[in-house]
């Protein structure tokens, strides 16, 4: 796997995304991103400096366990995507024939398209979470990060809002989630593949092939605009999905959304980093839900 994205020490969440909101030229959508960013500039700050504090921290087995079972539960949403797919589906056969089940059928295509490389289609079934299993493996000697407890609550709790948000809120509202979650993950895995790498380097990871291969989960989804590009299917989807209901998007509600996913993830990371800087001190964490 080869790092293609360039890779910046100062490099910001923003700096990922403002060059697909030009290609996007103007647009509701585009708009309630890049208002999104500017309005939640500490929530950004947060996400940007736990991964800062990866590369140049001291991170401990409990710190790594914390993070990795919590960053699981922000990510890995094949099963949100799936319900979604089948609630366009199900819409659809509404509809006995036409331009309105065309519409919708197409749409729950490419929705699905996101999880395609969740899934491993296309790399002999090899999954993400399989990928996530091998990344934590190079940071933690066994599996007992997977225990709940190393979960956060504010973690678990993201992980049900994204689930009811595609799978019980209007339609509308869980192709918005997905299509900002997607542009998300673009700029959080390129951080974050920055980061992981500083961090094997400090850890006597030197050769550049080592790294690449212990951090083939991140690499995967930074690789070949990988997430851009379901970025772009979902923005598909959700151009179909209006054309057949005439439910446009509203970019003060898509505002509303896109900050809210980035307040609950900027709270998260920073209680992570918060609670690693205790861990590096010696001073026990009593309880990770908090």
């Amino acid at each position: 796997m080869v790092l293609t994205s360039a890779i910046s020490s100062d490099a910001s969440l923003f700096s990922y995304i403002e060059p697909i909101l030009k290609r996007l030229g103007e647009s509701e959508i585009g708009w309630a991103i890049a208002e999104a960013f500017a309005a939640e500039k500490e929530s950004v700050a947060s996400i940007e400096s736990l991964f800062d504090w990866i590369a140049d921290g001291q991170p401990t087995q409990d710190f790594y366990a914390l993070f990795f079972h919590s960053w699981k539960a922000t990510h890995l949403k094949m099963l949100a995507i799936y319900g979604l797919s089948c609630r366009l589906q199900r819409l659809a056969l509404q509809h006995e024939s036409g331009f309105e089940r065309d519409c919708l059928m197409l749409a729950s295509v490419r929705n699905a398209e996101t999880s395609y490389e969740d899934l491993g289609l296309d790399y002999e079934g090899l999954t993400h979470a399989e990928l996530y299993d091998q990344l934590v493996a190079n940071f933690l000697p066994d599996d007992q990060w997977v225990r709940s407890r190393w979960c956060l609550t504010a973690a678990k709790g993201f992980q049900q809002w994204i689930y009811k948000n595609m799978v019980v809120q209007p339609e509308l509202t869980g192709l918005l989630t997905n299509l900002f979650s997607e542009i998300y993950n673009h700029a959080e895995y390129s951080i974050a593949q920055r980061s992981f790498s500083l961090r094997l380097e400090r850890q006597g990871e030197t050769s550049r092939t080592q790294r690449e291969k212990a951090l083939c989960y991140i690499n995967v989804h930074v690789s070949d605009a990988t997430e851009e590009e379901h970025f772009q299917v979902v923005l598909e989807a959700i151009r179909l999905y209006t054309k057949a209901t005439s439910n446009n998007v509203d970019k003060l509600q898509a505002l509303t959304l896109f900050r809210e996913y980035l307040r609950q993830i900027g709270s998260i990371l920073a209680t992570i980093e918060r609670s690693g800087s205790r861990m590096a001190s010696g001073r026990e964490i009593t309880c990770a839900h908090s």
